[in-house]
């Protein structure tokens, strides 16, 4: 989650702080929609680069295995199964290798926890949202928050 908030969160927290210095807004009564919603999105693609088809995603899946790359999905399925505890991650060289390693962290219900928690954090990013938006910008946001956890393959 760390890695996801330095990462993403840090990113999404950036522009939103930008938008707001030009809307002349406050910029912190952005930053923890903008945050939230930046963890949520980097959970929700590190979930689609478990379960995304190739051809729709445009990567193989199991990038971020190939890559060396921990996320959430893994960690949690480590938990829960001992093979993939014992499974140095070093060793996923192939992407065969990272579709089988794939299939087992679906396996452990992984993906479906990262999504609930990105969804959540989409719930949290929308209850930050200053009062008194106007509708449209109002409308605007809740869109954009939406949409980090509602893309479809």
């Amino acid at each position: 989650m760390t890695r996801c908030r330095l990462k993403t969160g840090a990113l999404f927290e950036a522009a939103a702080r930008l938008g707001a210095l030009v809307a002349a807004d406050p910029p912190e009564a952005f930053a923890g929609f903008a945050s939230a919603i930046g963890v949520a999105f980097q959970l929700f693609d590190d979930v689609l680069d478990v379960v995304g088809p190739p051809e729709v995603t445009g990567k193989p899946r199991g990038t971020d295995l190939l890559d060396g790359t921990a996320t959430l999905p893994l960690l949690l399925a480590r938990e829960r199964d001992p093979g993939l505890r014992a499974l140095d991650v070093r060793s996923v060289t192939t992407p065969e290798l990272a579709a089988d390693v794939c299939d087992r962290i679906v396996a452990t219900g992984a993906t479906t926890e990262t999504e609930d928690r990105a969804r959540t954090l989409v719930e949290q990013a929308l209850a930050a949202l200053p009062d008194g938006l106007d509708g449209g910008r109002s409308g605007a946001l809740r869109l954009i928050a939406r949409g980090v956890v509602d893309r479809r393959l």
